[in-house]
């Protein structure tokens, strides 16, 4: 089957001077399709709405939108690059104009989460929402560019559940915190590619114990996909410096609202329990602090 590129290719020496002009910027810059809305890449390719939508039908395609959706299957299925290559893409893309990589990040990031919280994965996130209500105790790893969300998980865990165990973290236990676990507990492990080593021997291990393993991943294949009971898939919106997270978030806070309403009353007490607490124990920033401040320096 003919690829976009090849097509573009094979006609090009017959385009007039706009339809050339978006073909270069498309070759160029093939993110940009998969991403943006017509107009967008309009400006971005510098012609005209009306110049890129006769090149998308000199191409087969009757609407733009069967054009993008072509293109995303593709930039779906592409594979990682290394941070270098990212990093070279994102220079050189600025350099042409600030605005569309801006653009581009905006796009891209509706495009990873609208994929996490799809139809097809909501029976999933449900599944593991249930088994995370139920377990006696979580525990949950994540390292480097996996550590905020994961950190973000056993945080809002722990504001209405007991038995949460973040494995990672100054000080933290690592694998050590899994050896008194067993079938009644559960591991979820947020990584991808390239995935961090620890957290790949932290799900074998617990798999090995009888844990349900729950991977927040890119990959059913992965080390990490193939340790797991339950994989939640995440894809990387290939804009930004590292592996997007925001699929990743967006999936955390799904998972979190789950739980939460899948325990009910017994989350919403523990919740105010715990806010009044650290209220009590001055964790927030408070009027009280505003006049002191203003006090000690006036």
């Amino acid at each position: 089957m003919d690829t976009i590129d090849r097509q573009l290719a094979r006609l090009f020496d017959d385009l007039p001077p706009q339809l050339r002009k978006a073909a270069q910027h498309l070759t160029r810059h093939p993110d940009d399709g998969a991403l943006m809305s017509m107009r967008q890449l309009a400006a971005a390719a510098g012609v005209s709405p009306a110049s890129l939508l006769r090149l998308v039908r000199m191409l087969g395609y009757g609407r733009y939108e069967d054009f993008r959706d072509v293109l995303r299957a593709q930039w779906k299925a592409r594979p990682v690059g290394p941070f270098a290559a990212r990093a070279q893409s994102i220079v050189a893309r600025a350099g042409s104009d600030a605005a569309m990589l801006v653009a581009a990040t905006q796009a891209a990031a509706h495009v990873t989460v609208d994929a996490a919280l799809a139809a097809p994965q909501a029976a999933t996130l449900v599944a593991v929402a249930e088994r995370l209500a139920a377990a006696r105790r979580i525990a949950v790893i994540g390292l480097r560019s996996s550590f905020p969300p994961a950190f973000a998980l056993s945080y809002s865990l722990a504001l209405f559940r007991e038995g949460v165990l973040p494995l990672a973290g100054v000080g933290g236990l690592g694998v050590d915190a899994l050896d008194h676990c067993d079938e009644r507990d559960v591991l979820v492990a947020v990584g991808v590619a390239p995935l961090t080593r620890e957290t790949v021997l932290a799900a074998r291990q617990a798999s090995r114990q009888g844990l349900t393993v729950i991977a927040i991943t890119d990959s059913t294949l992965s080390p990490l996909g193939r340790a797991a009971g339950h994989v939640v898939l995440v894809g990387d919106g290939g804009v930004s410096l590292l592996q997007s997270q925001v699929g990743t978030v967006a999936v955390v806070e799904a998972l979190v609202s789950l739980v939460m309403a899948r325990l009910g009353p017994e989350a919403l007490a523990a919740v105010a329990a715990r806010e009044q607490h650290l209220q009590s124990a001055g964790a927030y920033w408070s009027e009280a602090d505003e006049m002191s401040q203003h006090s000690a320096t006036s």
